[in-house]
């Protein structure tokens, strides 16, 4: 958006806009997560629920893409059953970094998510309110846009963390609770290095 004039000058969202919308779609096709953090002129972008995002400028100019196998990030072919499948994996933050690295948060399944109690829903089951944190956690990974590999990753049991721009380098924060149980606000930085 122009912010002098206040007029859109580039829409991300689902890219079959008009198509008969099915359940997936419904669900996942038109939610799309950009940046906290690209070069300036650029903006990375993806959907949900595909590991494939994408770079473009302000102008819509397509400059790069980042797709993959990744084990830990099934693309969301079919809509998961969660009486019987794992929770599906969905992107939620993207970051660029000074070195070409791509941050990337998604929700996982939590490895203890089959003993969390679900409850019938209008169609199928839901997870019951204030389980979300037992179900889900969230997974950050670097990964190298310049050697095309992964650097490596972090896991939260808390569902709500987020990517934010920590003086011009991406950051993770959430709420922890200290001994004493007072909220506070913990941002984590990353730090790469040789092996």
């Amino acid at each position: 958006m122009d912010l002098s004039s206040g007029a859109v000058t580039l829409e991300f969202g689902a890219a079959n806009a008009g198509d008969e919308v099915t359940d997936l779609q419904w669900n996942f096709g038109k939610h799309v997560v950009g940046s906290v953090l690209s070069r300036p002129g650029t903006v990375w972008w993806g959907w949900t629920a595909t590991p494939a995002v994408q770079q473009l400028s302000v102008e819509g100019e397509f400059l790069r893409d980042f797709e993959g196998e990744l084990p830990w990030f099934p693309e969301i072919l079919q809509m998961p059953d969660r009486s019987r499948d794992p929770p599906e994996t969905r992107l939620t933050g993207l970051a660029l970094d000074a070195n070409d690295n791509l941050w990337m948060t998604v929700m996982t399944a939590d490895p203890e998510w089959e003993d969390v109690p679900l409850v019938q829903a209008r169609i199928g089951f839901e997870i019951s309110p204030g389980h979300d944190d037992e179900y889900f956690d969230t997974r950050l990974d670097v990964l190298s846009l310049r050697k095309r590999r992964h650097l490596g990753r972090s896991v939260w049991d808390p569902l709500a963390v987020s990517l934010l721009d920590h003086g011009g380098e991406p950051a993770a924060y959430l709420l922890e609770y200290d001994d004493a149980m007072v909220p506070q606000i913990v941002v984590y930085g990353v730090r790469t290095g040789r092996r």
